[in-house]
C-alpha cells in the first residue's frame, strides 16, 4: 500500500519529530519528543522498513519554521556529523523572495545541524553557486569553479575559483593564485586515492565566446601541496 507509511504513523509524528512532546496513538502527549519506541508496533515496524520525510523545526526561529538558512542548490554531508555544507546562489535583489533568513544577509553558504534544526552562516563571496564539489580524506571540502557573480556588489568571480572548507573552524578559504585553466559552471569533480582532484568539463559561461560551450581542458589540483599537479 503506497500509503501505508502515512496512515500508519502518527499524523503528528509525521509532522515533525522534535515535538516538545510525545504524542501516542490515544492523543495524550508525554515529554520526550523522540521516543519514537513507544509507538505501537506496527508503526515502528512500518518506519524501519520504509523510512519516512519529516519537517525538521528551527527553535531559533520566530515562529519556528524549519529553516537551513540558505537556497540550498548544493550540499555535502560533513563527515562524522549530523551537520551538512549547504551553499547556493543570491536571493533576488526585489521582491517577496529577497529577504533573507535571519543573520544571513549576503551570504551563500551555512551549515545546517540536522540534529539541533539551526544553522551557522559561512561566509565566503567567490560565487559558490554551480561549483563543483568533493570531501577530501581530511574531511575538509574542495569546491572549485562556480558562477560569474554579476548583479550583487559583494560578490567576486568565481568561475575560476578554487576554494576549500574546513570544517573544524567552519570557515572558507580561497586558495590565492591557485586559478582554473578555464571558467568552469557545473564542473565535475573526481577524488583520486592519493586526494589529487581530476576536475573537467563545466560550460564556459564565457560572453566572449560561445554560451553553452563544455570547457575543453582537465584540471588535477593536488590537494596536499594546493597546488596543480597538471592541466591540459
Amino acid at each position: 500500500d503506497m500509503h501505508s507509511n502515512s496512515t500508519v504513523l502518527d499524523a503528528a509524528l509525521l509532522m515533525d519529530p522534535h515535538l516538545p512532546s510525545r504524542f501516542s496513538s490515544s492523543g495524550s502527549s508525554s515529554s520526550n519528543g523522540r521516543q519514537l519506541l513507544e509507538m505501537q508496533a506496527e508503526s515502528w515496524a512500518m518506519y524501519q522498513q520504509q523510512g519516512r520525510y519529516a519537517v525538521i523545526k528551527n527553535p531559533s526561529m520566530a515562529d519556528g519554521h524549519s529553516s537551513t538558512g540558505q537556497v540550498a542548490i548544493h550540499s555535502v554531508l560533513l563527515p562524522y556529523s549530523y551537520k551538512i555544507l549547504l551553499f547556493g546562489r543570491n536571493l533576488p535583489t526585489s521582491g517577496p523572495k529577497s529577504q533573507p533568513e535571519p543573520g544571513v544577509g549576503g551570504n551563500v553558504s551555512t551549515v545546517y545541524d540536522v540534529a539541533t534544526g539551526t544553522y551557522v552562516v559561512t561566509p565566503n563571496y567567490e560565487t559558490l553557486f554551480c561549483a563543483g564539489h568533493t570531501v577530501m580524506s581530511d574531511g575538509n571540502v574542495v569546491a572549485a569553479g562556480g558562477d560569474m557573480g554579476y548583479g550583487y556588489s559583494w560578490m567576486r568571480e568565481g568561475r575560476d575559483v578554487v576554494r576549500i572548507f574546513y570544517p573544524s573552524s567552519m570557515k572558507w578559504e580561497t586558495l590565492p593564485g591557485v586559478k582554473l585553466s578555464e571558467y568552469r559552471w557545473y564542473p565535475t569533480q573526481v577524488n583520486l586515492p592519493d586526494d589529487r582532484v581530476i576536475i573537467v568539463s563545466g560550460f564556459l559561461d564565457d560572453p566572449a565566446r560561445q554560451t553553452g560551450k563544455p570547457a575543453p581542458s582537465i584540471d588535477v589540483f593536488d590537494y596536499k601541496s594546493k597546488r596543480w599537479a597538471c592541466s591540459s
